[in-house]
């Protein structure tokens, strides 16, 4: 399987790889793999892989793809995995158990999917995730990197976004990948809805939206939106999200936090959700 997008700094080799964190996102069509050298905020190399839909056996697919990538068998300092699975749920802190998880998860989106079901505090919360991973996922990734860390894609934006500050009332965070986007609701710095919706047309997404802004009395022309990720400007889904949201702004943060002299070649906006979240980890 050949990436979707590979970028990486000149002359790059193996020691250069060495003292860096991988990063690892994973959902149920993409994988995006960033090796990032903390010391001095340099971004080395970025992968994304996309699935196709009819691969029948996602497990396979990705221990394929991982046995077959030369730079992801190669000597590094961490591994952190964050999966971006839609089976998740948040609790506040004073109602959590271990216990409760399961029945939780099972609750709300049912168990004719069966999975594993982990659990973690979200720092900077005062709450916990609780989301379902095919086991045979986990399993894998936890024999390749086997001193890794793990994270859901919730947890850290929550925890990337607990100290930002902004004169925006409510406010939304989209973050946008094949046939899927995240959504985060916020008030003020307090989020108030956090959901992914699989679309198949721009409509749905508008729809979604639209949706939403019922839910919490919002004006869609008056909401503040911030996009991130696989969505261009000249688009038919900007443009049929631009119909109802007046106010859109790109955010770039998790980009521009990094150096790498070739992601100037992409829309900054493209890598920054899984760049921002590099920072916390």
């Amino acid at each position: 399987m050949k990436p979707a997008f590979d970028i990486s700094t000149e002359n790059m080799d193996s020691a250069l790889l060495k003292p860096c964190t991988l990063l690892l996102e994973l959902n149920e069509r993409q994988l995006t793999c960033a090796w990032v050298n903390k010391n001095n905020h340099q971004l080395l190399r970025l992968k994304q892989y996309h699935f196709e839909l009819s691969d029948d056996d996602p497990a396979t697919v990705l221990q394929d793809l991982v046995e077959s990538d030369d730079h992801l068998q190669q000597e590094i300092r961490e591994a952190v995995v964050i999966y971006n699975y839609g089976d998740t749920n948040l609790l506040p802190d004073p109602y959590f158990t271990i216990e409760v998880s399961k029945p939780l998860a099972e609750l709300v989106t049912g168990n004719a999917h069966k999975g594993l079901v982990l659990s973690e505090k979200i720092f900077g919360r005062e709450m916990y995730s609780i989301y379902r991973i095919p086991r045979e996922i986990h399993t894998l990734l936890q024999r390749k990197f086997s001193a890794g860390k793990y994270w859901h894609f919730y947890s850290l934006l929550l925890y990337s976004t607990a100290e930002s500050k902004t004169v925006d009332a409510t406010y939304f965070r989209l973050y946008f990948y094949p046939d899927k986007f995240v959504v985060a609701v916020f008030n003020g710095n307090e989020p108030q809805l956090l959901q992914s919706y699989y679309y198949q047309v721009p409509e749905d997404v508008s729809y979604y939206l639209l949706n939403i802004c019922k839910q919490f009395s919002i004006e869609p022309a008056t909401v503040q939106l911030y996009l991130s990720g696989l969505i261009d400007a000249d688009s038919a889904l900007y443009s049929e999200v631009y119909r109802y949201f007046l106010n859109i702004d790109w955010d770039t943060s998790g980009t521009t936090a990094w150096k790498n002299d070739k992601l100037t070649d992409y829309p900054a906006h493209y890598f920054s959700p899984l760049l921002q979240m590099a920072l916390c980890v």
